[in-house]
């Protein structure tokens, strides 16, 4: 399978592409996700308050996955802070790693051009090693037991 990563936003403006797109993820696996692309990311994309990328097959022309991204809370313009806010893949589990690589070299790309930021990314213990891989690194735990990430571009 190969595939490319699509803007939600740039597909919107292509003829019904993003509502297209999105029926192709399954519901069936990841009903909530569905949910979240159809509705949340949909809105968050229109308001200009989150970025969602989804990880087309380039055969099929279908959603295997996404993540999408926030401005982290205290944000500022000399110190722009970003959170991985979601990640969903129907798939191998090489997937959801290739998603987490895919979202840092989003971010490397981008600080060629800004300058540096900050991302955090929350999992749980069977993903660190797929998160610390793409580059990020354990902060500590938060509130709820998820080890918070961070890569710092």
């Amino acid at each position: 399978m190969s595939g490319v990563i699509v803007r939600l936003r740039d597909a919107m403006t292509e003829d019904s592409r993003a509502e297209r797109l999105i029926s192709t993820y399954d519901g069936c696996s990841d009903p909530e996700g569905q949910r979240f692309l159809a509705g949340e990311a949909m809105e968050g994309e229109l308001e200009n308050l989150s970025r969602t990328y989804l990880a087309v097959d380039s055969e099929s022309d279908r959603v295997v996955g996404y993540f999408t991204i926030l401005a982290a809370d205290g944000c500022t313009f000399d110190h722009p802070a970003y959170t991985i806010h979601r990640i969903g893949a129907e798939g191998p589990a090489e997937l959801e790693e290739a998603l987490i690589r895919s979202a840092a070299q989003l971010f490397c790309e981008c600080g060629k051009t800004v300058g540096s930021c900050s991302v955090t990314a929350r999992c749980d213990d069977g993903r660190v090693c797929e998160y610390e891989r793409a580059g990020f690194m354990r902060l500590c735990r938060d509130e709820n037991g998820m080890n918070v990430m961070g890569l710092e571009v």
